[in-house]
């Protein structure tokens, strides 16, 4: 069992490793070349990538899509989420809203938060991100109180509003 589970690991890594130097995290898994090494004639079965898929998705980095491909996670939500809110805290956007599109792509995002008397603004921790993975740590910060998200019909117009912390809360690390 501990066996399976470090090739499973592995491959976790192999796959996270592979999209990410494509910079294409949608994948179809049944059809991903990931699994394929043409040099040997080698190709996982479909079972082994049914047991990747699982532990794809069971890692928290991944996601299955309702059109049968899975979109993988740079990060997991929740790591993404505590940096997302502390870019928030630090650029004194807590109270605004803008749009996970911002967040992904807009600079001004940086720069209208910038500190004052700052050489240059920090990056937005979403910035090139996959809106998916925002709009998970988004979540993940509603459930903590700590966001609001608001959907649009594209996800241009979809939003986030970051919140003070609940009292309760522990002050962030």
């Amino acid at each position: 069992a501990r066996t399976r589970q470090a090739q499973l690991r592995i491959w976790v890594d192999l796959v996270h490793r592979w999209a990410a130097e494509r910079g294409d995290w949608r994948l179809d898994l049944g059809e991903c070349p990931v699994f394929e090494n043409g040099a040997i004639s080698r190709k996982l079965p479909r079972p082994g990538v049914e047991a990747v898929t699982a532990a794809l998705l069971e890692d928290g980095r991944a996601e299955a899509l309702e059109d049968g491909t899975t979109i993988l996670f740079e990060c997991r939500p929740e790591e993404l989420a505590s940096r997302l809110y502390e870019f928030a805290r630090f650029n004194d956007m807590l109270g605004g809203v803008y749009t996970l599109f911002e967040l992904v792509e807009d600079p001004s995002v940086e720069a209208a938060g910038a500190v004052e008397g700052a050489v240059e603004a920090a990056p937005s921790p979403c910035r090139g991100k996959d809106v998916a993975l925002v709009r998970r740590a988004v979540q993940v910060l509603e459930r903590e109180q700590k966001a609001r998200l608001f959907r649009g019909t594209t996800t241009d117009d979809e939003g986030v509003k970051f919140f003070e912390p609940p009292p309760h809360s522990p002050p962030p690390s």
